[in-house]
């Protein structure tokens, strides 16, 4: 999995997965549980995919994502259909960034600035490409938001709370 994820790291440092993450997966609903410690194909799709989305969505909205999708789909489909996605994402990015990157480097910016306005660019491409990723965010959660209304969603996040805690509510009541 190490070697998988390496794709989404940042840096050498970055801890994608742990087995703690696994355990809180498996608890959360988001991976079925594993027998004899052995991970299936499925999970190991499932893995990829949760830690591919977990820096863009809330464990709630990964855990709608995923039941939703599985109703008519299997874990290999769903993989497939992140791959093909992904790539797809990637094409346009790049797409859209090679021609702005080769028109900054082509620029003769004058020797004295040339480094300030490099940046600027740089910076503003940077903001211009996180701008529309968050607008891409906020319309990923209010479409899961359709899916898995708040009301619910906190309503469901009250009983968990409570399954945790019977002998609290047996003395109370």
């Amino acid at each position: 999995m190490d070697r998988q994820l390496t794709f989404y790291r940042r840096s050498q440092e970055d801890k994608l997965l742990t087995q703690p993450m696994i355990n809180n997966y498996t608890k959360d609903g988001l991976l079925p549980r594993v027998t004899d410690k052995k991970y299936p194909q499925g999970h190991l799709a499932l893995l990829s995919i949760l830690c591919s989305l977990k820096p863009v969505l809330s464990i709630t909205d990964l855990s709608a994502l995923l039941k939703y999708t599985h109703i008519q789909k299997d874990d290999r489909e769903i993989y497939d259909f992140f791959l093909r996605t992904q790539e797809t994402a990637l094409d346009k990015s790049r797409e859209d960034l090679e021609p702005q990157l080769a028109d900054l480097l082509a620029s003769q910016i004058p020797e004295e600035s040339g480094q300030d306005a490099y940046r600027q660019e740089l910076a503003l491409m940077a903001l211009r490409m996180a701008l529309e990723a968050r607008v891409r965010i906020m319309m990923t959660q209010k479409i899961l938001d359709m899916l898995n209304p708040p009301e619910i969603v906190t309503e469901r996040k009250a009983e968990k709370r409570a399954e945790k805690r019977p002998d609290k509510e047996q003395k109370n009541g």
